[in-house]
């Protein structure tokens, strides 16, 4: 079934090449010449994306915004105008309040048909890795000049493709200096990229920023097929998964939400699941985490690691809830985006104050965050929210106890609370464990059900290393 697209602009010459472009891709393209037809056509079918320019009149581009916000806030909006300043001057917009709009894209003209059509690739089609055309060999290494950020980096050691390249792949020389060591479409030379790994050291492939979706649709397929096969090691498995999960969380930060990145996101909780349930190796997976940890304390894969973990444990949590405890997990402190940089990086135990006042709002501002995107799920916002309520009422940013406290929000805050005081003991996990369940304080703050179901997974994980 071809995918449906609107192309809302007064240009006619330029809808027509639009609209000829994409349907040479099987799209099912609409076109309307007004904002009123616009929204007319909009009622009557369900859009994946809408090609809108801000020129559109009889009912402005601004009012078709105002009505896909209202009415179908999940579809993909790509925002095209000839001057972004004007816009500004005439209507005190900008860029980030468009953004607010549901707008993903911005598009200054002129553009070209090939740019709007791969942004509406790369967001209705996340599975173009598997229909990548081959270019029947190896091309030759390129130096390229481009600024460090369109640029995402994915360990060396980690690093997976297909039997042909999926997208470009880079080695930074240095300061907006990189080599394409092999190009999308490629056959998958591993000898090439191992004689940077091997010889020249590198520690790091690079990959463009606009392909990191297509990166995580690959690696959870990836994931999915190696989760239970033994002759991959636990320890690959747990760092394959590590890294997905950071890219996902990337995407969100850089991106925003959308239903697509909801629905891999979905499939990121499945895969570290389907890798927790295997039990005999958890000890192992354990061990690895170590370093992560004392790196990063408030990394959303290994918060989402232990919520599983915990989750796994209780009767009442249920498939549907494990992909809504892993997915807030996951993003549990997506507020920190809106906090000032230098309370972001700073410590708790470093901070004013003034800035700790400042940063006990990160909950609150999470959950606003994530009320501009209808289609995240309610259980998902209650986790941002309340990952750091207690039940004795010290927590934040509501102050709430007992059974006030949403469920799986207890369960995030205790794992978060774990992975803190294991990063701070400078232990591992299962050293530090003893020392966490006999602090006074977190018999008043968490769930001792909850607390014992965390305490369940060590006691196995010893039984099986023994």
């Amino acid at each position: 079934m071809a995918t449906p697209i609107l192309i809302c602009d007064p240009d006619s010459e330029w809808v027509k090449q639009l609209k000829e472009h994409l349907e040479k891709y099987q799209y099912e393209v609409h076109t309307a010449e007004n904002g009123k037809v616009a929204q007319s056509k909009l009622y009557k079918t369900k859009f994946t994306a809408i090609v809108l320019d801000f020129a559109t009149k009889d009912n402005s581009s601004l009012s078709v915004l105002k009505y896909i916000k209202l009415n179908s806030p999940s579809m993909r909006i790509i925002y095209t105008l000839s001057n972004v300043e004007k816009m500004e001057e005439d209507l005190g917009l900008s860029t980030n309040d468009l953004k607010h709009l549901g707008v993903y894209d911005v598009v200054e003209k002129p553009t070209t048909v090939e740019e709007i059509t791969k942004l509406i690739e790369h967001y209705s089609n996340p599975k173009l890795w598997s229909k990548v055309e081959s270019t029947d060999g190896v091309q030759a290494e390129e130096e390229i000049s481009a600024p460090d950020e369109e640029f995402d980096k994915i360990p060396a050691k980690t690093f997976f493709s297909g039997n042909q390249t999926i997208y470009d792949i880079y080695v930074r020389l240095g300061a907006n200096k990189y080599v394409k060591v092999l190009h999308k479409g490629d056959n998958f030379e591993k000898s090439r990229l191992d004689s940077y790994l091997n010889e020249k050291k590198v520690e790091f492939f690079y990959f463009k920023i606009e392909d990191r979706l297509i990166y995580i649709n690959f690696m959870n397929k990836l994931l999915s097929k190696i989760t239970d096969n033994d002759k991959v090691s636990v320890s690959l498995k747990g760092k394959i998964a590590e890294n997905l999960a950071d890219k996902y969380i990337s995407e969100i930060h850089t991106k925003g939400m959308n239903p697509r990145l909801v629905e891999e996101g979905k499939d990121v909780c499945d895969n570290i699941y389907s890798l927790f349930n295997s039990q005999s190796n958890f000890r192992e997976l354990l061990d690895d985490f170590n370093d992560k940890i004392a790196n990063s304390p408030d990394n959303g894969f290994i918060v989402s690691f232990f919520s599983i973990a915990i989750g796994k444990k209780l009767s009442w949590v249920t498939p549907r809830s494990i992909e809504h405890l892993g997915m807030g997990a996951m993003i549990h402190d997506i507020g920190k985006m809106k906090l000032p940089e230098e309370i972001r990086n700073k410590k708790i135990i470093d901070m004013e104050e003034s800035e700790l006042k400042e940063y006990r709002k990160h909950p609150k501002l999470g959950y606003e965050i994530l009320e501009d995107y209808p289609f995240i799920a309610e259980p998902v916002r209650q986790i941002v929210m309340q990952h750091r309520e207690c039940l004795d009422g010290s927590g934040y940013p509501l102050g709430l106890t007992g059974m006030k406290v949403f469920p799986m929000a207890k369960i995030v805050g205790l794992a978060n609370a774990f992975v803190e005081h294991v990063a701070e003991s400078g232990k591992s996990p299962v050293e530090a464990l003893p020392s966490f369940v006999r602090n006074p304080d977190n018999l008043l703050h968490y769930d001792n059900v909850m607390v014992r179901a965390l305490m369940e997974n060590f006691i196995i994980a010893k039984k099986k290393a023994s």
